[in-house]
């Protein structure tokens, strides 16, 4: 049969099929929530690895959020939220409104329990990311086989799986918007879709500074895989009304949150200058790509940080090999400073993205291409999917030289800078598996006579699924969207919402909202200046704003008479206030300065 051909296309379909088909019907999703009910006194530990508490975006804000929509009828509104804020938000969560065409992933809301609709949610995503690159690494002459590998690697980098649970819109859409850009010269149909999935890219999860790092990334892409001086008119004109007619969408879909978010103190009008103390350690590990944390990803030599996402880069091992075997007798560079050819405009792309993220550059300069709205730090992950992209570019055109010797050669090496970066063989033993899985791997290559870039593909996603696998687990959503946990924790949270009309325990974040009672203690993701107005009458409304105009973790203090600006997300309000009454006004109350 044709789909179990390995060089079929369907054939990886198929596989991804089976796997959504384990998936779902178990219910597993990557959420961290497990902590959260931890802390209510549920024992849902996840049926494989390890709930990471450092992904508290999503088992802290989204993840609540989406069971406050689940409870709520899926409206756009929380109106379980003392708040009543509005939740069409950047987390593109499953609100059934008219952007759910542009929302795929979340169609299983429509038909599942939401258990299983969350799980079909993270599933179809991993589903669109592999199938998605799969397509676009082939496209640059990769054979089918090591375009899915090379995917899985991309899959299975620092960048991808440390930011999975929220940003996994951003990531898994963006190969379609160029596959489907690049089809537009075979067929002005494709129109349709580069505009469908642009505004899936964006409804699916509105970031400005990862939109920024692929759109430098693309251009990389379309540079060495078009032909430019063959692109017609028509072609620039329908991808042009497909690009303004999704910003019209985009737009139009998020104008709310735009006026409220575009003047707020954080995270609207920050402004960033470049590089970082982390950035030429980021640098240096996309030639070693685990070389920053050990095997239970604890961050090793950093004082300065202790949040493993910010240190992540898109690095796998592709382009450390390409360099390796690259059989440099044999390889010529062609050099052309023209504005069609693959050299010049994509240098100038890889330029912006080196310099920005490496070297202290004011923001006043970075605003003339909008870089002051982009950290540095984010940056990098567009650096990295362009330095592995020109890996793919040299797999395919350069010739390669496999040796035993040279396997063995660079296997020694390259073990031999863990073990030196990580103190010796056992901190090391992860990536020393690994590699020697992979020494063994193109050895069999070279037995055999496969191609070399099979190998070299399959090393990198050994290496990949051998070192990054484990970080996001695999957790039982059918915990998540219980409905009426019945444990002393929630019994405190039944008598307070009877009591005060609000629940004011201290628990972190949107969880307790996600439960299903109305919180003090809150993530408002948009700033709800007129609820503070009321609130608070004897202050000063400029000088609140400067204070709860933000997104922001909202905490209540007891026995406190204070607002006070606790970090540049959490603002701290006393407790009082909320214990006398959802709507009655508080006196008496000051901000610190």
């Amino acid at each position: 049969m044709k789909f179990l051909n390995i060089n079929n296309s369907r054939f990886y379909l198929l596989v991804c099929l089976l796997l959504g088909i384990i998936y779902v019907s178990n219910a597993w999703s990557p959420s961290s929530y497990s902590l959260a009910l931890d802390g209510i006194g549920v024992d849902a530990h996840p049926d494989f690895g390890k709930a990471r508490s450092i992904r508290s975006d999503e088992w802290v804000v989204q993840t609540p959020l989406t069971q406050a929509l689940v409870n709520n009828g899926f409206e756009r509104i929380n109106t379980s939220s003392i708040y009543k804020e509005d939740l069409r938000i950047n987390y593109g969560l499953p609100i059934f409104d008219w952007g759910m065409i542009f929302k795929p992933t979340q169609w299983g809301y429509f038909v599942l329990p939401p258990a299983y609709a969350y799980s079909f949610y993270y599933f179809s995503l991993f589903a669109f990311f592999l199938i998605g690159f799969q397509k676009i690494i082939k496209i640059t002459g990769v054979d089918e086989p090591s375009a899915f590998l090379i995917s899985i690697a991309f899959y299975f980098t620092g960048s991808v799986q440390f930011w999975w649970t929220v940003n996994a819109a951003t990531f898994a859409f963006f190969p379609w918007v160029l596959y489907s850009l690049y089809k537009i010269k075979s067929s002005p149909v494709y129109g349709i879709a580069l505009f469908w999935f642009l505004v899936c890219w964006q409804l699916g999860n509105l970031y400005p500074p990862f939109t920024y790092a692929l759109a430098l990334v693309a251009v990389v892409w379309i540079w060495n895989v078009i032909d430019l001086r063959t692109i017609r008119t028509r072609d620039i004109l329908v991808a042009a009304i497909a690009g303004i007619a999704a910003m019209a969408v985009v737009y139009l879909y998020f104008y709310d949150y735009i006026q409220l978010m575009k003047n707020t103190v954080y995270p609207g009008v920050r402004s960033e200058n470049g590089g970082s103390i982390i950035s030429l350690a980021m640098l240096e590990s996309l030639l070693f790509p685990s070389m920053w944390f050990d095997r239970h990803y604890d961050l090793l030599a950093w004082k300065e940080i202790s949040n493993i996402c910010q240190i992540s880069t898109w690095a796998t091992l592709l382009p450390i090999l390409v360099l390796f075997f690259t059989d440099y007798g044999k390889t010529r560079l062609s050099f052309s400073l023209r504005l069609t050819d693959k050299w010049l405009v994509p240098g100038l792309s890889i330029l912006i993205m080196l310099l920005w993220t490496q070297l202290p550059i004011p923001a006043s300069v970075g605003k003339f291409l909008v870089l002051d709205k982009v950290p540095a730090v984010r940056l990098m992950l567009g650096l990295g999917l362009a330095f592995n992209m020109l890996a793919v570019f040299a797999l395919v055109r350069n010739a390669l030289e496999f040796s035993l010797q040279r396997i063995a050669l660079f296997t020694v090496l390259y073990a031999g800078v863990f073990v030196v970066i990580k103190g010796g063989v056992g901190p090391a033993r992860v990536e020393l598996i690994t590699l020697l899985i992979g020494a063994l791997v193109l050895g069999l290559v070279l037995r055999f006579r496969q191609k070399e870039t099979l190998g070299l593909s399959a090393v990198t996603a050994i290496y990949a699924l051998g070192v990054f696998f484990a970080f996001n687990p695999l957790q039982d959503a059918k915990f998540i969207f219980h409905k009426h946990y019945e444990t002393p924790a929630t019994a405190v949270y039944d008598n307070q919402a009877k009591e005060y009309g609000v629940v004011i325990a201290a628990v972190a974040g949107s969880i307790i909202n996600g439960l299903g009672y109305p919180a003090g203690n809150h993530v408002l993701t948009t700033p709800q200046l007129p609820f503070w107005y009321k609130k608070f009458p004897e202050i000063d409304k400029t000088e609140m704003n400067t204070v709860f105009n933000r997104y922001a973790h909202i905490h209540l203090i007891p026995d406190s008479d204070v607002i006070e600006l606790s970090a540049t997300d959490v603002i701290s309000v006393p407790q009082r206030c909320f214990t006398a009454g959802i709507d009655t006004t508080c006196k008496n109350v000051t901000i610190k300065k």
